[in-house]
């Protein structure tokens, strides 16, 4: 038990106003589709709808167009801006899926999603 408040106290308790405070822009370039992509770990509010548009979808069709809809929802541009729209989709969906695996990968990794949120987002639980 001492040994528990020990490794408490080495640690710094974070305030309200701390948390609130910290900034976003965290991301990884990655060698893929012929030259480098940037992808952003996105806000917990981009998660959510992310995660809510694919409720909006049929169980039946949610593995149609995962990837690109994970491109779409992660990849910006050297500002920060948003490179794709849900607009988009159509045409990152013909794209061949060996070289957008390597950008899936990532934006898996840098936003937190496991195999399993994967599975459970395409309805495969």
């Amino acid at each position: 038990m001492a040994n528990r408040k020990a490794r408490r106290a080495a640690k710094t308790l974070l305030s309200r106003e701390a948390i609130l405070a910290l900034k976003g822009g965290r991301y990884e370039d990655v060698d893929a589709l012929g030259g480098t992509v940037r992808v952003a770990a996105v806000s917990a509010g981009a998660r959510d709808a992310f995660e809510l548009g694919l409720q909006d979808i049929p169980e039946n069709e949610r593995r149609k167009d995962f990837r690109a809809r994970l491109v779409v929802m992660s990849c910006i541009d050297e500002d920060g801006k948003p490179l794709f729209t849900v607009d988009d989709i159509p045409a990152l969906s013909a794209l061949d899926a060996a070289a957008i695996d390597p950008v899936v990968e990532v934006a898996m990794r840098v936003n937190g999603l496991s195999q399993r949120d994967r599975d459970e987002l395409e309805g495969n639980s």
